[in-house]
């Protein structure tokens, strides 16, 4: 009997090769494909295999279930990445919060505002989880796989850049310099993409599981277009 299966809590390729262990491990699974990307598996069982059964065993692996229920994609979209939409909520609370504040909309000043509490956020988390974010963003970053210590030293460069934001210090140089990094960072995501590489998004310092998507390259993207724009906007 043959089902497609949807699978929760597959966040990573270690989580992938925990379900396909548990499924090879299974009586009763003669057949089955792993798909991580749509989170589905197609499985090929005898009728005495149950869901149920297969998701207890699958429970001694960690926090995964199966089921021939398809998830809502906005909900599955909004919990895969709620931890990335909170940090772009609070940078974005913060710059409307500054505009309020001067009684106007200065297009500048709110993408200054926008940029340091970005660079601070991000740069914050990945200081305070060095270890883990040096090598996971060596995996993708142009610069850091040809300069391993490159990893260990981004983050020091957001915390700079983020000071230089909202002092409006050196914002020539800094623009500059975040165009250039931002725009090299999108280039090789897209390429590690284009490739059908799956790797986790260190974005967030590696506390939380994250795949790189398109919406990394959009991230990068964005603060490339931010900066290009403050160089000509005063």
């Amino acid at each position: 009997m043959k089902k497609i299966l949807y699978i929760k809590g597959m966040t990573c390729n270690s989580c992938k090769t925990k379900i396909e262990d548990t499924l090879k491990s299974t009586s009763g699974v003669s057949s089955f494909t792993v798909d991580f990307e749509s989170a589905t598996t197609a499985v090929d069982l005898d009728e005495s295999v149950s869901v149920d059964s297969i998701n207890t065993a699958l429970a001694q692996k960690g926090k995964f279930t199966l089921s021939d229920k398809k998830p809502l994609a906005l909900f599955k979209v909004l919990k895969k990445f709620a931890p990335l939409i909170t940090m772009f909520a609070l940078v974005i609370a913060y710059t409307v919060y500054g505009q309020i504040s001067i009684g106007m909309f200065y297009l500048h000043h709110a993408m200054a505002d926008f940029m340091g509490a970005f660079f601070l956020l991000f740069g914050l988390l990945k200081v305070l989880n060095i270890h883990k974010f040096a090598p996971s963003y060596a995996k993708y970053d142009s610069i850091a796989q040809k300069v391993p210590a490159w990893g260990y030293v981004y983050p020091l460069f957001e915390l700079a850049f983020a000071y230089a934001y909202f002092t409006q210090t050196h914002l020539l140089l800094v623009n500059s310099m975040v165009f250039v990094l931002m725009s090299l960072k999108a280039y090789s995501v897209n390429k590690k993409l284009s490739n059908g590489e799956s790797i986790q998004c260190a974005c967030l310092g590696g506390f939380f599981n994250i795949p790189i998507t398109r919406v990394t390259v959009a991230e990068d993207a964005l603060m490339a277009v931010m900066a290009f724009t403050m160089l000509f906007i005063k």
